[in-house]
């Protein structure tokens, strides 16, 4: 399904994992989506892992994997319909990116982990 209020978000980033583009932006109401997509053209919501809010998310992608921090866990998916791995506890300002199984982030002092 093509979702037309992808024109609409802001703070938009996105990101390929494999053969899946994400795509992450707060709506007009203010929501946080994750849209996934194999073409560009077709996209369909991803449900956000729960305690995902507003707050201090983003994301980022290596490989077939794709990640959302909230905020204070990193939850990390090889699929767009399930996520698997939750790291709990961790302080960052948000997602870089990824690569040779290392998730990179910027901490709170802006030096990257």
């Amino acid at each position: 399904m093509l979702i037309p209020a992808i024109a609409s978000f802001t703070e938009v980033k996105a990101v390929q994992a494999g053969q899946v583009m994400y795509l992450m932006g707060t709506d007009a109401a203010g929501d946080v989506k994750l849209l996934a997509s194999a073409d560009g053209n077709a996209w369909n919501e991803v449900a956000l892992p729960d305690g995902v809010t507003r707050a201090g998310v983003s994301v980022a992608a290596w490989g077939d994997t794709c990640a959302v921090y909230d905020g204070s866990a990193i939850h990390i998916t090889d699929d767009p319909a399930t996520w698997g791995i939750t790291v709990p506890d961790v302080a960052l300002t948000s997602l870089l990116g990824g690569g040779n199984g290392e998730i990179y982030a910027l901490n709170a002092e802006g030096k990257i982990m």
